[in-house]
């Protein structure tokens, strides 16, 4: 069962098995690159497309692979994970990226709380200022 198609060139698309492998085909369906086939860490219930990335979502855990490659960028685990939006695109250049998911929270009396997570993505901040020449507050103290 495919659970989504995934554009990844103008000619080369990415089918999304629940059967927790994918594999590159082009249009016309032939597998195609040398690794035909990528294995999943989980049987993935749904998946949402972000830029170079693919989110696998499965019960036990959230894959971020990085889209050209196959390669894993993240792994999210919690408990009972459930895809809920992916975002729609509505028109050229318009498109809503929010993702959200729903994860089992703890059981209280007689319910489930359940919490709605946004997955957004983050990038590593890198400090531009120079390298300040004041001594530091500790150096009198030889640490």
């Amino acid at each position: 069962m495919i659970v989504g198609i995934i554009s990844v060139y103008s000619q080369l698309l990415s089918l999304v098995f629940c059967l927790g492998i994918g594999c590159y085909v082009t249009k016309r369906g032939i597998p195609s690159r040398s690794s035909n086939y990528i294995r999943w860490e989980t049987q993935a219930s749904g998946f949402a497309h972000r830029g170079n990335h693919i989110l696998l979502v499965s019960s036990q855990f959230i894959e971020v692979r990085n889209i050209n490659t196959g390669q894993i960028a993240q792994v999210i685990e919690d408990v009972d994970i459930r895809l809920m939006y992916s975002g729609y695109r509505y028109m050229a250049g318009d498109r809503d990226d929010r993702v959200l998911v729903a994860i089992r929270g703890n059981q209280k009396e007689d319910s489930i709380a359940e919490r709605v997570v946004e997955l957004v993505e983050t990038v590593e901040y890198v400090s531009h200022s120079a390298v300040s020449n004041i001594p530091d507050i500790w150096d009198e103290w030889d640490m």
